[in-house]
């Protein structure tokens, strides 16, 4: 279990460093609700996720 909880903590503060991209994508797929389609976003999602993954340090 304190595996699982440091990996929690690990996400929720890169989250926290990465919020301004994280918002930047949250608006984007909000703006394309309706018309939603695979890759909509992705230039946004992809600057989030790498974000996400200098911080933590691991791929996904």
């Amino acid at each position: 279990m304190e595996k699982n909880s440091q990996a929690i903590q690990k996400f929720i503060s890169a989250s926290k460093s990465c919020s301004i991209l994280g918002t930047i994508y949250g608006k984007c797929i909000i703006k394309n609700t309706n018309n939603i389609q695979k890759d909509t976003c992705i230039s946004e999602f992809q600057k989030f996720k790498n974000c996400l993954e200098k911080i933590i340090k691991r791929k996904w």
